[in-house]
């Protein structure tokens, strides 16, 4: 079989072909077209071909079926023996299929009863199969069982926009094998609009977008002759017992998968004859979309988000008129309404005159910038020149992204293409802002205003790539764990173990969300050791590293309302970029400290505006970690241990295989179990108010100013920054501060050991710097109401003030 096969005017049966790239039909009037594995990305135009379904049977309104159904028709050669009950059909395409056009009318009695239909046809208009994208655009279809059935091997795609069917007696789409795909810019008359069925796909996404559906009355078995005759479009179609359903759905496990659907009206007429749960929504998303019930009464199912219902009947008809006017070919009153372009030309042709050229527009995705705006240039392409000026006209239409939140500016106006001239662009100016926003969409839709013009791609979608940046997550989680920092227990189902140990009951403290609670601190015995920060949008964040982590983050430990005084941090000993990991496909950021190196005190968080994290401003939050805690003794302003707390663990231990999860008020090391380890825990960390950690209640605005060298120590009261605030008198090493800002943490002895020896080395100088310094050291002291015996008894022998 050659790569390019032309065909005109003739009465085609069946045509098997292999590595057929190209079939093109010009003739007016054909049988059925059966294709077998006609190549890779082969293009079926059937743009000139009209074929014929079953033949008409005749039956009366409510006769009961034979015993022995006649000859199926007068075509038993394709319909019988071979199964292929589609006119056209295309099987074994490797690399998908595009079939363009084509005309398929079917010929039994539009008003036999629905009975007569199934067991006499059971068959459809196009079937189509394969393991790559199949296409098919521009077909109409009348007068059938089914329309198009989508088949083929688990991984297939289909692509069904700008096509016209309408009097579907059974499935308009029948995505038998559920497979993922589009169905787009088309209207659909008939008994049930989308069947999913075969349950075999879970993962199957269907796109429905900018569709007109109208789900029919249907004849059935019993009817009392044709009443209240539906006519809209100018074919009439008989009452019945009701409606199918917009969705044949098997989703007992949501085993068919998920619909994502926008900007589409249904209309209803009644509910559905088997039950008015086939009037249900499957699993998904829908935004704008539209049903105008007519029914009567309260629409019979819950209806999702994003579903409006009405039983104003203008909406569906603007929406058809809409539709037609942007495929007048399609039109029931245009006497050319079921040829297609390619049979436009050919008769012009006979008649000396010049093939219309057709029209398409092309889809534009670019960065929406920071400011100002960016031009969208979507170019609008004649098929071959014209010798006469071709015009059409243009306009923008609202997708995810709206005029009204200033995303783009309204665009409207008419092209003109001078003779010879094929290709004009459409500008659309984008505004661009430093505001986070996913991916946005919206259309350039085209409408001919030259006669016979013909639209191929009518609609140009533009695509603005955000380019700010968020952060869409900050989690606390327990490094280290040995029950839930693993993976293959039930306790542990995602594939990495650090994920399985996030804190899900625990958020981020952020700054002027008024004063910090229990959810916002751990009580993990091994402290603060592990922090999520998902990135969402620009940025080269696979650049942070444990190297330059401070380049792009700023950490800070303390205990009072003065983020500006606390200590700097330790350094993660570890830091990971997991791309798309975090949520909604961010990059998440894992740090990672030593266990042990920041408990019992709040670490602040600022990741960083720079290049690295993409952020247009700083992002501040915080993590307090009071060990042993089980919030039965905090208080308003503090959070602390006391016996209560042991108690609390004692009356609520647990074996591992009670099934402890992971936010488990008693389990401190977080090892799954509740036991007498938990219960000492508490024992030994307990706190009071003085000592437990603060609840910090901090502004919007701050302060989030570095550290000053004379940094601070633990403690919430006022009296501890006014001790060491002052500047005409020595402040006390860093060292001896940093040990008593982590003095309930590591215990240090003021009264022994290096800092006691360091005193007595003070006293013994006796000068006045020494003896300031003294004097500040038990300021310090006084105001954490620590053991200062030594102090105490130095400023004594010394003469200093108390």
């Amino acid at each position: 079989m050659s790569k390019l096969l032309v065909l005109t005017r003739l009465q085609l049966e069946t045509m098997e072909s292999r590595e057929l790239l190209s079939l093109t039909i010009t003739g007016l009037h054909h049988e059925q077209i059966k294709l077998t594995d006609p190549g890779n990305g082969a293009l079926v135009n059937l743009s000139g071909g009209t074929f014929l379904g079953l033949e008409d049977t005749h039956f009366p309104l409510g006769e009961t079926p034979p015993a022995t159904w006649p000859a199926r028709n007068t075509h038993p050669e394709w319909i019988s023996s071979t199964g292929e009950q589609y006119p056209v059909a295309v099987k074994g395409t490797s690399s998908g299929v595009t079939i363009s056009g084509g005309t398929i009318i079917g010929m039994m009695d539009p008003i036999a009863p629905w009975h007569v239909w199934k067991n006499y046809s059971n068959g459809g208009a196009i079937n189509i199969e394969g393991t790559g994208t199949e296409t098919i655009t521009g077909a109409v279809v009348k007068n059938m069982e089914d329309g198009i059935r989508i088949r083929g091997a688990v991984g297939a795609t289909f692509n069904v926009h700008d096509v016209y069917m309408t009097q579907l007696h059974d499935d308009m789409i029948d995505n038998t094998d559920v497979h993922s795909g589009t169905i787009a810019n088309s209207f659909f008359r008939g008994h049930t609009f989308l069947s999913n069925r075969g349950g075999n796909n879970p993962a199957a996404v269907v796109t429905i977008q900018n569709d007109v559906v109208e789900l029919m009355l249907q004849p059935h078995m019993g009817d009392n002759g044709i009443t209240d005759i539906n006519t809209k479009g100018g074919y009439p179609f008989p009452d019945g017992l009701g409606n199918g359903s917009m969705f044949k759905w098997e989703d007992s496990n949501n085993s068919s998968g998920t619909v994502d659907v926008t900007d589409s009206v249904f209309l209803v007429n009644r509910p559905a004859t088997s039950s008015n749960g086939a009037m249900a929504f499957p699993a998904g998303h829908y935004r704008n979309v539209t049903v105008v019930w007519l029914g009567g009464g309260a629409y019979p199912v819950p209806v999702p988000s994003g579903v409006t219902i009405t039983t104003d009947r203008t909406i569906y008809d603007k929406a058809v008129d809409a539709f037609f006017a942007s495929h007048p070919n399609f039109h029931p009153d245009n006497p050319l309404a079921t040829l297609t372009s390619a049979v436009v030309d050919a008769l012009n042709s006979a008649l000396g005159g010049t093939p219309t050229p057709t029209i398409s527009v092309g889809n534009v995705s670019r960065l929406e910038g920071q400011s100002g705006t960016i031009p969208f240039v979507f170019t609008a392409s004649l098929s071959a020149a014209s010798s006469q000026p071709v015009t059409v006209a243009y306009t923008t239409v609202d997708g995810t992204a709206t005029v009204a939140d200033s995303d783009y500016a309204a665009t409207a106006g008419t092209l003109t293409f001078a003779a010879g001239v094929t290709a004009m662009p459409i500008s659309v100016l984008v505004r661009g802002d430093t505001r986070f926003e996913l991916n946005e969409t919206f259309t350039v839709k085209l409408t001919p205003t030259s006669g016979g013009l013909t639209i191929t791609q009518g609609t140009g979608t533009g695509v603005i790539l955000n380019d700010d940046a968020v952060v869409a997550g900050r989690l606390l989680f327990y490094a280290g764990s040995s029950r839930y920092d693993t993976t293959g227990n039930p306790q542990t189902p995602l594939p990495l173990g650090d994920d399985n140990a996030i804190a899900s009951d625990k958020s981020a403290y952020r700054p002027g969300s008024g004063a910090a609670t229990f959810a916002n601190l751990s009580s993990y015995d091994r402290g603060i050791n592990g922090i999520m920060v998902d990135l969402l949008g620009s940025g080269s964040h696979r650049s942070i590293t444990q190297a330059n982590v401070l380049n792009d983050f700023t950490f800070r430990v303390g205990n009072n309302n003065s983020p500006d005084s606390w200590v700097s941090g330790p350094l993660p000993t570890r830091v990971t970029v997991r791309s798309g990991a975090g949520a909604s496909g961010a990059d998440r950021i894992e740090l990672i400290w030593a266990d042990g190196a920041i408990k019992q005190r709040w670490l602040e968080v600022i990741v960083k505006s720079t290049t690295d994290t993409g952020l247009a401003a700083d992002d501040v939050f915080f993590f307090g970690n009071e060990i042993g805690d089980t919030g039965v003794s905090n208080t308003a302003t503090v959070a602390k241990v006391t016996s209560l707390d042991a108690t609390a663990v004692q009356i609520h231990e647990a074996s591992l295989t009670a099934n402890i999860p992971i936010t488990n008020l008693y389990d401190f090391n977080k090892n799954g179990v509740v036991d007498s380890q938990d219960v000492t825990i508490a024992l030994t960390h307990g706190t009071t108010n003085a000592t437990g950690l603060q609840l910090i209640n901090i502004g919007a605005g701050g302060p989030f100013a570095p550290a000053s060298a004379a940094a601070l120590v633990r403690g919430g009261d006022a009296g501890v920054a006014s001790a060491l605030a002052g500047t005409s008198t020595p402040t006390i090493p860093a060292w001896i501060v940093n040990r008593l800002e982590r003095l309930e943490v590591n215990r240090i002895d003021l009264n022994g050991g290096p800092v006691a020896k360091y005193f007595e080395h003070l006293a013994h100088q006796n000068t006045a710097k020494s003896r300031a310094i003294l004097v500040k050291a038990d300021q310090v002291a006084d105001a954490l109401n620590l053991d200062d015996t030594l102090l105490d008894s130095l400023s004594v022998k010394l003469g200093l003030p108390d």
